[in-house]
């Protein structure tokens, strides 16, 4: 495709794009030498198919992600789909950008008040965060506002997970790590007086009073 000096110089050049595009998603060192650079960055991407020299430039080209991955936003990746194109990551315990997010402990919120439309089930957690920040103006600071206000690396669509999401971290808990909390909170409604939140000590989920404090871990879709 290249001769040696176009190889050098082309390389050169879609490693400058691709590295600002890129830089909250992969690490890719491209040969100036022997392989073509582009297919070089597509299969460090996880992909060929519909990767070229046009969709590594306009950043099209797609990241495919593993269990335990930095994720898009520099969280950790904690669950997948599509073979890695895209699932779930978890944020960090601690960040400089914005204040932990699993410390101090928040209220659910909302005691004695339905919130309705809340799902336990997963691909959920970002809707059931919205309807508990729209519908819960109690005052109090709860979970889901603790993690819909949270920010890392430029990324605010972090968001409470649901029942079913909240499991899917407690499963990779030793991957994500970092939990300084036994319990946490879900974004899933159990009743007007009871949410569901889960033990990270053992697994069990419970429905717990609303009243109550208890971790909070922000997690995101990609």
């Amino acid at each position: 495709m290249f001769d040696s000096s176009s190889r050098a110089f082309v390389a050169l050049f879609i490693l400058l794009s691709f590295s600002s595009v890129y830089a909250q998603t992969k690490v890719v060192v491209v040969p100036l030498g022997g392989d073509d650079p582009v297919t070089a960055i597509c299969v460090a991407l996880g992909s060929t198919a519909g990767c070229d020299l046009a969709t590594v430039i306009a950043g099209t080209a797609s990241a495919y992600y593993k269990i335990g991955d930095n994720g898009p936003a520099g969280g950790t990746v904690f669950y997948i789909t599509d073979g890695g194109l895209h699932g779930l990551e978890a944020a960090p315990a601690n960040s400089r950008v914005s204040p932990p997010v699993n410390s101090p402990n928040s209220v659910w919120g909302c005691s004695r008040s339905s919130i309705a439309g809340t799902s336990t089930d997963i691909g959920t957690g970002a809707a059931n965060t919205a309807a508990i920040v729209a519908g819960c103006v109690s005052g109090e600071v709860t979970a889901a506002e603790v993690a819909n206000a949270y920010e890392l690396n430029g990324f605010a669509d972090w968001f409470l997970p649901s029942k079913g999401e909240l499991n899917l971290l407690y499963l990779q808990k030793d991957v994500v790590g970092s939990f300084a909390s036994s319990d946490y909170w879900s974004s899933s409604e159990d009743s007007s007086d009871f949410a569901w939140y889960q033990d990270f000590d053992n697994g069990v989920q419970f429905d717990g009073g609303k009243i109550v404090t208890v971790g909070v871990r922000a997690v995101r879709a990609f």
